[in-house]
């Protein structure tokens, strides 16, 4: 039997609310950045977000301007630096200039704990959105529900393709990684880190896109998180008013959370690429400059 009162929310309307600006306008940089990092989260990994399009339309894969990569060991200089390798480095709080990057490769999942703590976290604000669509007797919320939980299976498989991309690759080469290899790397702000790793390491995972081993069915996720993101917008401007603040809410919630990398399991890109950052010292840094600056001025002294 459901009370009187919760039945009636669905009457509830004292004003009206366009919440289909949300889904459209707000967190577009910042959820391209967030998801596009590929680091898996124990808080946020299977919650809804906003401008979940930026998934659909491959905004997440896309080169970011601005980074150059210097080839200390080889002298080499390159400025293709992987879409995910950008975004994660500039969420990554850098302190100083001094910092340093270590490639390793290591079998190193997220725990099955955090795993378990994701899904039940999108589980139940599911359930919760969907209950409260059921007892209010919102048709249009039971379908914006269905469409959010299309959404978010939908972007999970495309998060999966593109790390297991970088899996793949890194099983390819688990023979022969080549020599470490020194490397220097600017950002868009200013900040340098340097990077320690194995030669085809930083080219095949640093350099190289990563590119779904299965373009196919990859293309057709796309195509699923579009219909999703689509209905989505359509059900949330149709369900009741009181639903629809409740989405809202938790849509931005979530958001928030993922912009500011809550629960991220920064250390590793998928289950065998592993990150180790140093913030080193001062010291550090000045030496990996003076030794650039020489290299820089080669050509120079040759003349």
């Amino acid at each position: 039997m459901i009370p009187a009162k919760i039945a009636s929310l669905s009457e509830w309307g004292p004003f009206q609310l366009d919440a289909l600006g949300l889904l459209t306008i707000f967190g577009a940089k910042e959820m391209n950045t967030a998801v596009g990092n590929l680091v898996q989260s124990s808080v946020t990994e299977w919650l809804h977000i906003l401008r979940s399009y930026t998934v659909a339309n491959d905004d997440i894969i896309k080169p970011e301007p601005g980074y150059v990569l210097y080839n200390i060991t080889d002298g080499i200089m390159a400025t293709d630096v992987s879409a995910w390798f950008t975004r994660w480095i500039s969420t990554f709080p850098l302190t100083h200039t001094a910092t340093t990057i270590r490639l390793k490769v290591k079998n190193q999942q997220l725990p099955i704990v955090r795993r378990a703590i994701s899904i039940t976290i999108g589980l139940s604000v599911i359930g919760f959105l969907l209950s409260m669509a059921i007892v209010t007797a919102d048709a249009w919320g039971i379908a914006k529900v269905a469409s959010m939980a299309v959404s978010v299976i939908s972007r999970q498989f495309i998060m999966a393709c593109l790390r297991s991309s970088i899996d793949h690759t890194i099983q390819s080469l688990k023979d022969d990684p080549g020599q470490d290899v020194k490397v220097f790397m600017t950002l868009p702000d200013g900040k340098a880190v340097t990077i320690l790793g194995p030669r085809m390491i930083v080219v095949t995972c640093l350099l190289t896109e990563a590119q779904p081993i299965h373009p196919q069915t990859y293309y057709v996720m796309r195509i699923a998180s579009w219909a999703a993101f689509g209905a989505h917008a359509i059900t949330l401007g149709m369900s009741d008013l009181f639903n629809k603040i409740l989405t809202v809410v938790i849509l931005l919630l979530a958001t928030y959370l993922t912009a500011t990398h809550v629960g991220g399991y920064r250390e590793a890109i998928g289950t065998r690429l592993c990150l180790d950052v140093d913030m080193g010292d001062i010291a550090a840094f000045l030496i990996v400059f003076f030794i650039f600056y020489q290299c820089s001025l080669y050509p120079l002294y040759r003349k």
